[in-house]
């Protein structure tokens, strides 16, 4: 077998910090697995490292899985490779731009369309592709946008008003 590549030799306080959270009872589980590993695979540790074999078979994760995390463990310390990694673009970009979105609430906005008592995220949606401002659109977009803005397409003082009546006066 090859040797490992990416070697764990924890600090004291990196130690204790991971020792910590093992005993921690409220902790996800994926953080609590991944400290384990760490100080299992710890050639600092009084008893030396283990083999990768036998920590994957206590943690019950793959030598895989093992490998990946010693590596994110050497590439940001310890404390970081048990935490996720953010994601620095969205899977899926929005069709949404800030023009449309100033376009989808001033349409919102504006009187319903005839034959209908109020906008909806559907009539919303094919709005804008008619105005062909997008080639298409899904409803859930256009109710994203608009959560996003706090927009509401009801009556903003339809709660107040509720408030005032069931207040003692």
């Amino acid at each position: 077998m090859p040797a490992k590549k990416y070697r764990i030799k924890l600090q004291i306080e990196e130690r204790r910090h991971l020792e910590s959270i093992v005993r921690k009872q409220k902790v996800a589980a994926s953080k609590h697995s991944k400290a384990n590993a760490l100080l299992l695979c710890d050639e600092n540790a009084p008893e030396g490292a283990l083999k990768d074999e036998l920590v994957a078979e206590r943690t019950g994760m793959s030598v895989n899985t093992l490998a990946r995390i010693r590596q994110r463990c050497c590439e940001v310390g310890p404390v970081q490779a048990l935490e996720r990694k953010t994601r620095l673009t969205p899977p899926v970009p929005s069709k949404i731009d800030g023009n449309l979105e100033a376009r989808l609430i001033a349409e919102a906005c504006s009187p319903a369309p005839q034959g209908h008592s109020r906008w909806t995220l559907r009539l919303l949606a094919e709005r804008l592709v008619e105005l062909e401002l997008v080639e298409s659109l899904s409803y859930e977009t256009v109710r994203v946008a608009l959560k996003k803005t706090g927009s509401s397409l009801g009556s903003s003082n339809a709660g107040a008003s509720r408030k005032r009546q069931t207040q003692p006066s």
